[in-house]
């Protein structure tokens, strides 16, 4: 009986220790795809912002054309 308690035991220890290990992977995934979002988010920001500065630029660039004109 009391073999059997120690193997029940040991049994839930194992299955803690691959919960845990399961639940610590997860959030490790979820933390680099986390990441990885903002870095996207950030990279997509960075283009706006480029394509904004060339319009503007673009913009000026036609005025400009047009005041001499």
């Amino acid at each position: 009986m009391l073999l059997f308690g120690l193997l029940a035991l040991l049994t839930l220890l194992s299955v803690l220790r691959l919960t845990l290990l399961l639940l610590v992977l997860t959030v490790l995934v979820l933390t680099v795809l986390v990441l990885a979002g903002l870095v996207t988010l950030l990279a997509a920001l960075l283009a706006a912002l480029l394509l904004l500065t060339l319009a503007v630029v673009l913009l000026l660039t036609l005025l400009a054309l047009l005041a001499l004109l």
